[in-house]
């Protein structure tokens, strides 16, 4: 098979869900193919992939009002899109993909029409095929502020004008596009499953020293969480539930940090819990390893977290954020099939010491979920580009 040249599109702006699967993507697909990986937002410490060649963009990120701006805030937003347009329009001459996969967009991401819309136009007058990849659960963003109709009828405009095809990133089984968007009988481009994509766990001898080093080779649990506000309510509950040194049978907790969280708000996580009750990771790529050698996580349910829970069967207690609309869904839909134990939003210390008290006494559970995504999303794109 000769190899395709595909040209990845993940632009992260909040937060780095979207980033993390996409990229996962990426490197499945550069194991066969000449993959051009697109990088325009706040830099995410990940484990590097030399087969990925890398197109750079100026950096945006989405300020606290909602609005794109530059990582330099002395940047003028407008002259840097025009010039990140015309960058990625000048990658796209140069490349010649014949794949341009693009994260979420039209679904959301609006903003960047005016990057996007040129560089999906010259693809196709080159005879490229424009695919967009998307979660498993859609929800319209407070970003996307037109009524629900037009939305959808916004979204199946672009779709069907724009887009080749549309690739799920989940599992039938376990949900469908039609419970979440209203429109997905007007979407004309294939629909097509590919599974959850979940990262693997690769042998990582130093990665498992360095976990029993920190550890002092005991048992624990691990909390992790976006680098959100409510991110840091849920670390900041189990921070405080750590203060009564019975909890999880004197277990440690371990929290892997949210990336952006300031020194200041790690450092109060600690106070008041015995030495050695409360550790802090820095946010790193080593979040899998960390996850498969704890006895319980508590977490958030974002579409990457419920994958790596999946992926090592960790027993989990999660807290969906009610501001992330994805998340409560996905949490429920977890519960009712056993695999995980829901908190709600307003559990206080006692509440969460009960969940924990519980979901250690449970075992490891199995699932039938799809979790090989990235490989199936490879295999489509493969099989399909052969065939055209």
């Amino acid at each position: 098979m000769m190899p395709l040249r595909i040209l990845v599109y993940a632009q992260h702006l909040s937060g780095v869900g979207h980033y993390v699967r996409t990229y996962e993507i990426a490197r499945a697909l550069a194991s066969h193919h000449q993959v051009h990986w697109v990088e325009g937002g706040r830099p995410v410490p990940h484990a590097p992939c030399p087969r990925l060649r890398l197109v750079e963009l100026p950096r945006i990120r989405r300020g606290p009002d909602g609005l794109i701006r530059g990582l330099d805030a002395s940047q003028d937003t407008d002259s840097l899109m025009r010039l990140r347009a015309a960058r990625l329009l000048e990658q796209v001459e140069a490349i010649r993909p014949r794949v341009f996969l693009i994260e979420y967009f039209p679904f959301s991401k609006w903003e960047l029409s005016c990057e996007l819309l040129p560089a999906i136009a010259a693809v196709r007058a080159q005879g490229g095929r424009v695919l967009c990849s998307l979660r498993d659960v859609v929800r319209k963003t407070r970003f996307e502020t037109a009524p629900d109709l037009a939305y959808a009828q916004r979204v199946t405009e672009l779709l069907n004008r724009h887009f080749d095809a549309l690739l799920v990133h989940a599992d039938p089984a376990l949900t469908r596009l039609e419970e979440h968007f209203p429109a997905v009988a007007d979407i004309r481009p294939p629909i097509h499953y590919t599974g959850l994509v979940s990262e693997k766990l690769s042998r990582a001898p130093a990665t498992d020293t360095e976990i029993a080093r920190l550890t002092d080779g005991r048992p624990f649990v691990l909390a992790s969480a976006g680098g959100g506000a409510g991110g840091r309510h849920l670390i900041t509950l189990a921070a405080r539930t750590w203060r009564d040194p019975g909890v999880a049978a004197g277990r440690p907790l371990v929290i892997c940090a949210g990336l952006g969280w300031s020194e200041q708000f790690l450092r109060e996580l600690s106070k008041g819990s015995a030495p050695g009750r409360v550790l802090v990771l820095p946010f790193s790529g080593d979040f899998l390893h960390w996850l498969a050698a704890a006895d319980l996580s508590i977490s958030q349910c974002g579409y990457n977290t419920a994958a790596n829970l999946l992926e090592t069967g960790t027993p989990a207690i999660v807290c969906p954020n009610p501001n992330m609309s994805d998340q409560p869904f996905r949490a429920q839909r977890l519960a009712e099939r056993g695999l995980v134990a829901l908190l709600s939003p307003d559990g206080g210390v006692e509440d969460l010491a009960r969940a924990i008290d519980h979901a250690l006494s449970q075992p490891r559970g199995g699932h039938q979920v799809d979790l090989d995504g990235a490989l199936h999303t490879c295999e489509w794109i493969s099989e399909k580009e052969v065939l055209a």
